[in-house]
């Protein structure tokens, strides 16, 4: 660099020009580095989709780069008051922008915003950076990286595996469902050859597996409560007659719950043949509770029947007596037991949690 001066000292020739030549290869060689730098610097935030922004919270601006402001869907612009990114940041996550905080020198600073454009359409933006002192202003300084492609990826995947995840449980379902059905058609029998009376049974006891598998399927947990087991099949039954149900909330997984449902069925449709159900005057007790109050403790479940029975005490068991245990083992649970009364019923089932899946 050469600096050159004209002057006329009074002990020098005229037309004296006085030169200043300064070696300037040091600082020369360091601008250009901090220009390749910067060059460098400017590639990997574009080929990175990065933005720089700074917040001065002293005078209420921000300044970003051309990639910044375009996450935010706004013009380039060289400053911006920071007021005015409240028509484009989500309300609720502005105070993750706007607040200054403490502010400590070089304390990190980690948020996602969320930006509205036009359309109704949702942006996430992260916000990486450091909160600084300069000058005796509180600052925060940054960049800035569009997280949406990555969020949709995200939802995407969530969604396929919940939905790959539904179908393995209807399969799963479906596949222990089968064998419930194979075995129905195996236990009942068709007395006197009476193939009408068989099918019509056939199609009750299947209908009332439909009924248990749309319960467990509305809520997607593959369990149902064991009230609502009940009450599944009392329910047309309880403005006409005196019905009373109680018992502690119990889950019972799928297949355990299908299986007790029959059970519940056959007291039901025998209680609407030949009992309570089947005159105004009856009335049904259902209650069930645990042994002990400890864990992995039985639930004893009791069906209470009173009203003139139409039936003799001595009626051949059939199909519903191999469901209920009586004379042998329910299909869920054990130790059941059957008192026939003159004036009704009585019916008791213990059911294991480990058994039955009970939660």
């Amino acid at each position: 660099r050469l600096a050159l001066s004209l002057a006329v000292p009074a002990d020098a020739l005229p037309q004296s020009i006085f030169v200043v030549v300064d070696d300037i290869s040091g600082e020369r060689t360091a601008r250009e580095a901090l220009r390749a730098q910067k060059e460098w610097l400017d590639l990997a935030l574009s080929s990175s989709r990065l933005g720089t922004w700074r917040i001065d919270f002293e005078s209420g601006s921000v300044k970003g780069s051309a990639a910044f402001w375009e996450m935010m869907g706004l013009a380039p612009a060289p400053s911006r008051p920071l007021q005015e990114l409240t028509a484009v940041v989500h309300p609720a996550d502005l105070p993750n922008l706007m607040a200054p905080g403490e502010l400590a020198s070089g304390a990190d600073y980690d948020a996602e915003i969320r930006i509205r454009r036009t359309g109704g359409h949702i942006r996430w933006i992260a916000l990486r950076g450091r909160d600084e002192l300069r000058d005796g202003r509180a600052q925060r300084i940054g960049v800035a990286a569009d997280l949406t492609d990555r969020r949709i990826t995200i939802l995407l995947r969530a969604a396929a595996k919940k939905r790959e995840r539904a179908m393995l449980e209807q399969r799963h379902r479906l596949n222990n469902l089968f064998p419930v059905i194979t075995a129905l058609v195996n236990m009942v029998g068709a007395p006197d050859n009476d193939i009408a009376s068989y099918k019509q049974t056939l199609i009750e006891k299947i209908g009332a597996l439909q009924a248990t598998h749309l319960l467990l399927s509305r809520d997607g947990s593959l369990s149902a409560s064991l009230r609502d087991l009940i009450v599944q099949e009392l329910q047309p039954y309880m403005g006409t007659h005196d019905i009373s149900i109680s018992g502690p909330e119990i889950k019972m997984a799928e297949g355990s719950a299908e299986s007790f449902a029959m059970i519940v069925h056959e007291l039901t449709t025998n209680s609407v043949k030949h009992g309570a159900l089947g005159t105004p005057a009856g009335r049904i007790k259902v209650v069930w509770q645990f042994v002990a109050q400890e864990p992995g403790a039985d639930i004893v479940f009791e069906w209470s029947e009173s009203g003139e029975r139409r039936v003799s005490t001595s009626a051949r068991r059939g199909f519903g007596s191999l469901i209920i245990g009586a004379g042998g083992e329910p299909i869920v649970g054990h130790s059941s037991k059957l008192e026939m009364l003159d004036h009704g019923l009585k019916y008791s089932v213990r059911l294991p949690p480990k058994a039955i899946g009970a939660s």
